[in-house]
């Protein structure tokens, strides 16, 4: 096999191995760098194979024809280096680039409808000289003036190149500008190399067979460098995702962990809160039930055993359990999500049974329970023993709120009154110092208490209470002394307007 046999051969099996794998990857990865990839060493292939037959054969026929086809892969090869930059580089003018593929369309034409090719106007003959140490053959004959439009549309697109390179180098990054240095700096001294050799050929300046093929391995091999390195960081960046996908399901392990923790956390807390709701609710008729008990048995130590004192005891004993029943019920069903027990009832009703029921403790703080009930209170919707829990948490702390306030001025009042929107108020004004401006800010809240011995719940459940029912809870100062509590509830479903009791 001879010197140029071999360089070919080379050169054509580096072209096919360089050009498959970036076939398979552009139909695997949908992308048109690797296709134009394809299509530029498919032009150079055929490049190189008509130059290598060129120099193996001894007939004109076939050198015409050979060197007429291969305008055709110019014409692939121009336009796959246009597509290359502007789909890989991600630059060039539009125009320029356009410009670019229709001179090389002129110049196929030209081609085809000359009586040779397009740089041969006429092939007299071929001669033989002297090539890597063996002998190779070579076309004669009269150059065609139309060989200067392969050079101009070898200038434009060394233009379009250039152009394309400095404004990927003005406006990319590190590695796009590598790009453009790698593969623009190929392209433009793989086409200077070659039209130079080409015309100093066609002036006789170089006894040479065409090395066109030889040159442009330049652009494969830059071409090639750069699709495999970005292959190779996509193979990295597909490892990095890889260990990160760990990474993130350890992460995600260790929050559901936390989560999981968090839960934990969160229903001892609420367990802390049930319990202290529990505690908060149950004291009130639980210390009912003792003072009353209490008092049976020092009417019985004194030999006061009258009838009906002692049914009275009994009866508000019964009453405190049941209160205190009604309690545990109700926590029950909220934990159960249990249904509600509501129905339509007069708040007049709930604050005479509730004032009536309060006058022990009343009278155990010296104090004076008295109520102002309006007339034309309509029925609300609500849980009666709901209601019931709030008056009497907010009773109880307007009597220790007077704790400090001289017996003579120990007053509590119960009052109801119809709002012109359908809604009722129901408020507990008691006569003690008023609310100051912090706690008026946080005393809704849970924990929160200014007493010694508080739990700071009460507040708490009476708000959670008058929401649920569609309410809103307040509480301000009053001008003549003492603080005032109350709360809104609408009115029951269908009551339109005003209705006496």
């Amino acid at each position: 096999m001879s010197w140029a046999t071999f360089i070919w051969s080379v050169l054509i099996g580096g072209y096919f191995v360089s050009a498959l794998p970036q076939l398979l990857i552009g139909i695997w990865q949908r992308r048109l760098p690797p296709f134009f990839f394809v299509l530029a060493c498919a032009g150079i292939i055929f490049v190189a194979i008509s130059e290598l037959l060129t120099m193996r054969t001894q007939s004109v026929e076939l050198v015409i024809a050979l060197l007429r086809w291969e305008q055709l892969a110019f014409f692939v090869f121009t336009v796959a280096l246009v597509g290359f930059i502007f789909s890989y580089l991600g630059s060039g003018r539009i125009w320029l680039g356009l410009l670019v593929c229709a001179s090389r369309t002129l110049c196929l034409v030209l081609n085809f409808i000359g009586q040779v090719n397009l740089h041969f106007q006429q092939i007299t003959g071929l001669r033989e000289l002297p090539f890597l140490g063996e002998t190779v053959s070579v076309p004669i004959g009269v150059v065609s003036p139309r060989t200067h439009f392969s050079t101009l549309t070898n200038g434009l697109l060394l233009l379009f190149v250039i152009d394309a390179c400095i404004t990927v180098w003005r406006q990319g990054d590190r590695d796009s500008r590598r790009r453009a240095l790698v593969i623009g700096g190929s392209i433009v001294a793989a086409m200077l190399i070659a039209q130079s050799i080409t015309l100093l050929i066609h002036y006789h300046v170089l006894d040479s067979p065409y090395l066109t093929s030889l040159p442009f391995a330049l652009i494969v091999l830059a071409m090639a460098f750069e699709l495999s390195l970005d292959l190779f960081r996509a193979g990295q960046i597909a490892e990095k995702l890889r260990v990160s996908e760990v990474v993130l399901r350890e992460f995600e392990e260790e929050m559901q962990e936390k989560r999981d923790e968090i839960s934990r956390l969160s229903r001892i807390s609420l367990l802390g809160e049930m319990t202290a709701c529990i505690a908060h609710e149950l004291n009130q008729p639980l210390a009912a039930i003792v003072n009353n008990a209490n008092a049976g048995q020092r009417f019985l130590d004194n030999g006061e055993v009258a009838p009906q004192t002692m049914r009275e005891i009994l009866e508000d004993v019964a009453a405190d359990a049941r209160r205190a029943n009604d309690v545990i019920r109700n926590i029950r069903n909220t934990i159960k999500k249990g249904p509600e027990v509501r129905k339509r009832f007069n708040l007049n009703e709930i604050a005479t049974h509730v004032a009536h029921m309060m006058q022990r403790d009343a009278r155990s703080h010296s104090c004076n329970l008295t109520t102002s009930l309006a007339e034309d209170v309509v029925p609300v919707e609500a849980d009666p023993i709901a209601i019931q829990q709030v008056l009497i948490n907010l009773i109880n702390n307007a009597f220790e709120a007077m704790a400090d306030t001289p017996a003579n001025r120990r007053k509590v009042e119960i009052a109801t009154e119809v709002s012109g929107d359908g809604t009722i108020r129901l408020s507990v004004r008691d006569h003690g110092p008023g609310i100051s401006d912090e706690a008026r800010k946080n005393m809704f809240d849970r924990f929160f208490t200014t007493k010694g011995d508080g739990l700071g719940m009460g507040l708490t459940i009476v708000r959670s209470i008058i929401e649920a029912h569609h309410g809103k809870i307040s509480a301000e100062n009053v001008e003549q002394g003492g603080a005032l509590v109350y709360v809104v509830l609408p009115s029951a479903a269908g009551d339109n307007g005003l209705q006496k009791n």
